[in-house]
């Protein structure tokens, strides 16, 4: 199996891992569902936060100001 590089939480009840060869796990403890990403579909999903970064970015700030 291979090893695990990193993880981070994402939010309170979800994380991600990182394997080597670039497997993605995403976890959501709250509904016990895992979503594995390969290292292609990885760079995909990167590719596409990419490209909506700002307004993701925007969000995140205007969601962090009313909490």
């Amino acid at each position: 199996m291979p090893e695990l590089i990193d993880s981070c939480e994402l939010d309170k009840q979800q994380s991600a891992e990182l394997f080597e060869g670039g497997v993605i796990w995403l976890h959501d403890n709250g509904t016990a569902q895992d979503i594995k990403l390969d290292a292609k579909a990885a760079e995909r999903l990167f590719d596409f936060l990419l490209k909506y970064a700002e307004q993701i970015i925007r969000q995140a700030e205007n969601e962090d100001a009313h909490a």
